[in-house]
């Protein structure tokens, strides 16, 4: 399984997107989560959650959801 359905999974697919999203620094935003800087960092990046943050990039070109 993958992201929030994930069994270490801290942050469900709505917070997810809201960072993604935010204008807030990753700091503020890693405090607010309870989640590390390197977490929002990658978020932000699409290096991880990408399925949900850029559906159209992964595989085919189709969304996954």
């Amino acid at each position: 399984p993958r992201g929030e359905l994930h069994r270490k999974a801290i942050l469900k697919e709505a917070e997810v997107l809201e960072i993604y999203h935010s204008g807030e620094s990753d700091e503020s935003l890693a405090q607010k989560y309870k989640v590390h800087q390197v977490t929002i960092y990658s978020i932000r990046k699409e290096r991880s959650w990408k399925y949900l943050t850029n559906p159209k990039d992964i595989g085919n070109g189709q969304p996954i959801y």
